[in-house]
């Protein structure tokens, strides 16, 4: 089964992978990935791309590697941490 990623959501998978373990918040995400500041308006598009991202992810491995962590953003799971939470 192959990953079939958009390039907005390898963008932010590459990201996420850069930055595993760390808590990234929506507006570090969005500053990286669309090269702007985060606004209102702007976090349905973020939204709907990590969300997209974590079906597919779950879809291939049966696991879903990004946690999000409420109310602050989101991680990336690494492999030795799949027995948290």
């Amino acid at each position: 089964m192959e990953l079939r990623l958009t390039k907005t959501e390898m963008e932010i998978l590459q990201y996420l992978i850069i930055n595993r373990r760390n808590i990234l918040t929506h507006a570090q995400i969005f500053s990286e990935i669309y090269g702007r500041e985060h606004g209102e308006t702007s976090s349905d598009a973020l939204n709907s791309s990590l969300k997209r991202l974590r079906r597919k992810i779950k879809d291939l491995a049966q696991f879903d590697y990004i946690e999000n962590v409420r109310d602050v953003g989101y991680r990336l799971i690494a492999l030795d941490d799949k027995s948290v939470g």
